[in-house]
């Protein structure tokens, strides 16, 4: 099995999200990464996180239900899964977004909302509501549904 292959496979279980350590740990280089951009086989999300292009994108993705209520829209859950992907081990989602993720009525749904451990530095280019916590998340997952 390829680099590309193994990384594929770790992408199909996080909505098509991986990160630069996830394609090194796969035996993907960087260079390859930017190349594979290049070539339009992937996309980047945000910094150090990318998605395959044959992911499922906004129109394509089922909606997040509970109960039969539509909470989130189309392919959100992408980008809620790129944004823990970013916030690395030990980001969860957090807050509204949180809420919303568990079924909670009334917040709506605006910049996803992460917690990450304190002392982490990010680099916040789309200037996402980041907050800072000493307590952990319970699963160290980068999956939508970790949530604090």
């Amino acid at each position: 099995m390829t680099g590309f292959a193994r990384l594929a496979v770790l992408a199909s279980r996080q909505h098509g999200v991986f990160t630069t350590a996830d394609a090194l740990a796969a035996g993907v280089s960087r260079k390859e990464v930017f190349g594979a951009v290049r070539a339009g086989r992937c996309r980047k999300l945000m910094p150090r996180v990318y998605a395959m292009t044959g992911a499922a994108k906004d129109g394509e993705q089922l909606p997040l239900q509970v109960a039969g209520a539509r909470l989130l829209p189309s392919g959100m859950l992408q980008e809620l899964t790129a944004v823990v992907a970013w916030g690395g081990k030990g980001a969860a989602l957090s807050h509204r977004t949180a809420a919303l993720l568990h079924g909670f009525e009334g917040p709506e749904l605006g910049a996803p909302e992460l917690t990450v451990p304190m002392g982490r530095s990010i680099v916040n280019e789309r200037r996402l509501p980041v907050n800072r916590s000493f307590v952990q998340a319970l699963s160290p997952s980068c999956d939508a549904s970790t949530t604090v």
